[in-house]
């Protein structure tokens, strides 16, 4: 997801979710 900016934001949302 590093490589696409449009997928960073879901992927932040991922990171938060996990914690």
């Amino acid at each position: 997801s590093f490589l696409l900016w449009n997928d960073v934001l879901p992927d932040i949302n991922s990171i938060l979710l996990k914690i």
